[in-house]
C-alpha cells in the first residue's frame, strides 16, 4: 500500500491519506499523536497497515486522478 499524501486536520481530527493509486480516504476520529506518529513514520504504507486500516472509520473521498 503506497502512500502519496498524508493531510491531518487537528480540529475536526480526520486524516486524509492519498495513494499512489490515486485514491483518497479520510478516516475520523484519529488522534493528533497518531497523525504525527504517521508523519515520522518511515513506511507510511506499513503504519496504515499497523496502525490505521481497520482502526479508524473511514470514507473514500474520490480519486485524485480524476481532478
Amino acid at each position: 500500500m503506497s502512500v502519496h499524501a498524508v493531510l491531518g486536520d487537528s480540529f475536526r481530527r480526520e486524516l486524509v491519506i492519498v495513494f499512489q493509486t490515486g485514491r483518497i480516504y479520510s478516516y475520523a476520529d484519529v488522534p493528533v499523536e497518531t497523525y504525527a506518529a504517521m508523519k515520522a513514520a518511515l513506511s507510511k504504507g506499513e503504519f496504515v497497515n499497523l496502525h490505521i486500516r481497520d482502526k479508524f472509520t473511514f470514507t473514500r473521498k474520490g480519486d485524485a486522478s480524476a481532478a
